[in-house]
């Protein structure tokens, strides 16, 4: 019913960029979000939308309950709204789903109601009646629900990490947050997992890597998704690729800053050059030259002699051929004609090509080469983050073991 206004013009909800994206508006489970202009006319509309939605329904809209946020509206416009609906006013920033909406997700102090939660978690009279083991295991039930929310949408700040190390350490070998203690096994053996000799606590900046990756990874696989369309109309791209590599430069947006996280890890590259594969289908979202898509090469690194003679050097691989029937010819533009040497490479270009086999109708597709199943999971990524054990693994056992039996 909202859309159906909002198409016939009783309502406007909000332009995203300069695409001619229109939302007005997005549900999350029993919660909705509508977004209208500040127009008398709009507001009178939407609530005569509900209205109609109670006849209809047979439900109840509680207005009491609900709120009126102004992004960029005069105080006074908003209340007037606000007494229109009777529902209350609110300001931003504001908590919406346990996430922080506006406010500058860079500054550590966003990240103290975290910090407050892990503390009321960790409870010093909670220590006081559990063994060593008991604290690990509170440890990790804090850590796999406390703080996800914020690390799937946010870098964390190096000051932040610090500090929940700390607070996990000291209630670690001392069952309070705040006791500092000397510790028997360094954090960073704690932190590794259990295969490597360590506890399996996990490094929380490796699971933030992990988790904003993973929409670097959505951002390439999936096609026709409202998140994907608005990121597009704000950033004003209509980028193909299956994955970002370069960094986003302009304002600090939360994408941008998921992004420039990911793209300036030199390490994740590394790991995600090493463990991602390309399937090609119809060659529209893979760079023939830049693109790691063929036995994990960069044809520019492998060619570069004409890679530089090449007309068009970001092409896709779809424009680099065409069509017979159901035969795929490949077809290169070159600056100038090839001579002498670069003659030679690009026979070796064609036989390697040959290989090559297009499917007219398929999509491009990435594979995770460290999952059986080819898809790509959080988990592969943290252990292929945590760092490799430097000393025998028999040892740390052990080693764990003595301070085990000491602590009990």
């Amino acid at each position: 019913m909202l859309q159906r206004g909002c198409d016939l013009g009783l309502t406007s909800g909000i332009n995203i960029g300069n695409t001619g994206l229109v939302i007005s508006h997005l549900q999350f489970v029993d919660d909705t979000l509508m977004f209208s202009s500040d127009s008398l006319h709009s507001m009178q509309n939407i609530k005569r939308i509900l209205l109609c939605f109670e006849l209809v329904s047979g439900l109840k809209v509680n207005f009491y309950k609900s709120s009126i946020v102004g992004v960029g509206v005069a105080a006074h416009t908003c209340n007037f709204m606000a007494q229109l609906l009777r529902c209350k006013q609110d300001q931003l920033p504001l908590m919406y789903l346990g996430l922080p909406i506006s406010g500058n997700l860079g500054r550590a102090t966003m990240w103290n109601p975290i910090l407050r939660n892990i503390s009321c978690r960790l409870a010093s009279w909670k220590g006081m009646f559990l063994s060593i083991g008991g604290h690990l295991c509170l440890i990790k039930s804090v850590l796999s629900n406390l703080p996800i929310y914020y690390l799937s949408m946010f870098p964390m700040p190096v000051t932040v990490a610090s500090k929940i190390d700390q607070k996990l350490r000291s209630f670690l070998w001392s069952g309070n947050e705040e006791r500092h203690k000397i510790c028997n096994v360094s954090w960073a053996t704690v932190t590794l997992p259990k295969h490597a000799g360590g506890l399996g606590i996990g490094s929380l900046r490796d699971k933030n890597t992990a988790l904003l990756f993973k929409w670097l990874w959505r951002f390439g696989l999936e096609e026709s998704s409202m998140w994907k369309d608005v990121i597009k109309s704000i950033h004003n791209t209509n980028c193909s690729k299956l994955l970002l590599q370069a960094p986003i430069p302009g304002a600090a947006t939360t994408w941008s800053r998921i992004v420039n996280h990911c793209v300036r890890n030199n390490k994740l590259q590394d790991i995600v050059n090493e463990q991602s594969l390309v399937l090609i289908g119809n060659g529209k979202k893979t760079m023939f030259w830049l693109d790691c898509w063929l036995n994990n090469h960069c044809l520019a690194e492998h060619f570069p002699t004409i890679f530089q003679l090449s007309n068009d050097k970001a092409a896709s691989i779809a424009k680099m051929g065409m069509w017979e029937g159901y035969e795929w010819i490949w077809v290169f533009s070159w600056i100038r004609p090839l001579q002498g040497r670069n003659i030679g490479l690009l026979d070796q270009l064609y036989a390697i090509l040959s290989a090559v086999h297009m499917d007219k109708d398929g999509e491009d597709r990435l594979i995770w080469k460290d999952n059986n199943s080819g898809r790509f999971s959080v988990k592969s990524l943290c252990g292929l983050l945590s760092p490799k054990p430097s000393t025998n693994i028999a040892s740390r056992l052990l080693e764990f073991g003595k301070v085990l039996s000491l602590q009990r």
